[in-house]
């Protein structure tokens, strides 16, 4: 891993570094934006130009832990979270208090602001192009700001709207995909199901 910092105007630059012939993976952080995630296809003794566009994080609302509930996040895109469903992030220990969400819905939004190049690896391995019909980012957090996640067993339930373009030929069930961030790839992992102009899914993470 090599780290570096941009300029006052976002510009960065690193060199001589070793990556995978067909995986390079850029993550940038920044106070007050969702951490951004930029893959490409590395190409040996030459410069490779990336633009990474960054997402203001929103909080969208409060959760209590205890009871659980439904929170809008915009327009039709909602997290319903199930009572006692939420631990904290670096040791799944129990956690009681308010949570606090940051989220987003990239429906109508371009795909070249989701994190990644729009490469996944479905559940058998293989690299595929994904068709972007819409997508979430959800942070959870306590008052105090440490991570929070869904606890091993439980699930949560998301309603992410369909990119409107795509409405007429979006199918009746999708794939569904979460980033990984750590290979820079989509990874297949159950489906979501048509509802409207939403898409509907249980997901554990």
């Amino acid at each position: 891993d090599k780290r570096t910092s941009s300029d006052q105007y976002g510009y960065f630059a690193i060199t001589n570094t070793n990556l995978v012939k067909s995986i390079g993976l850029v993550k940038v952080s920044s106070n007050g934006y969702y951490n951004a995630f930029k893959t490409f296809i590395p190409v040996a003794g030459k410069e490779t130009f990336i633009r990474i566009p960054l997402q203001a994080k929103k909080l969208t609302g409060q959760i209590a832990a205890s009871a659980g509930g439904k929170l809008v996040i915009e327009e039709k895109a909602s997290l319903s979270l199930n009572e006692s469903s939420v631990v904290n992030a670096s040791n799944n220990s129990a956690f009681d208090g308010q949570i606090q969400v940051n989220a987003t819905s990239f429906h109508n939004k371009p795909a070249g602001v989701l994190p990644g190049d729009g490469r996944g690896a479905n559940s058998e391995g293989y690299l595929k192009t994904l068709q972007f019909y819409g997508a979430l980012a959800v942070n959870l957090s306590s008052d105090n700001g440490t991570a929070l996640q869904i606890a091993p067993g439980k699930t949560a339930f998301i309603q992410i709207p369909v990119t409107e373009t795509l409405l007429s030929s979006a199918p009746s069930t999708i794939d569904l995909w979460y980033f990984n961030e750590s290979k820079g790839l989509w990874m297949q992992e159950g489906t979501a199901t048509r509802n409207g102009n939403v898409y509907e899914a249980t997901v554990s993470h």
